[in-house]
């Protein structure tokens, strides 16, 4: 994912010619903390994203400095604080209107779909 996240603007712009790495967001594994966008501890369970919250598309992460206070919480309420993220890829996130099924399905084609433009180098 931080790989994918350092070549966004490469991968956006058409992914044409050598990988080209951001050098803006230097990322330390170590302090980096995994975001489920349908929450691994749901209040109000949806049976159908419960079956996908360890997939790809329901995953991005958090930056040190980013607020992770969105927890468990809908997405509805997590978008403000995507929205704040220091991470392209959950501020992207925001241009949803509903998380459900359909979206996190779209959401692992596209990040799949990224990282085979990317690593095939």
């Amino acid at each position: 994912m931080t790989t994918l996240e350092d070549h966004y603007g490469w991968l956006k712009n058409g992914a044409s010619g050598k990988p080209k790495p951001s050098k803006e967001s230097l990322f330390d594994i170590n302090q980096l903390t995994i975001e489920h966008i349908y929450p691994q501890k749901a209040k109000g369970k949806i049976q159908l994203l419960e079956t996908h919250k360890n997939s790809l598309g329901n995953l991005t992460f958090w930056a040190p400095n980013d607020n992770r206070a969105a927890g468990n919480e809908v997405f509805d309420k997590k978008k403000e604080l995507y929205k704040k993220s220091s991470i392209y890829m959950n501020r992207e996130l925001t241009h949803i209107q509903e998380w459900n099924e359909q979206e996190l399905k779209n959401r692992e084609k596209k990040l799949v779909n990224m990282a085979i433009k990317l690593f095939k180098f």
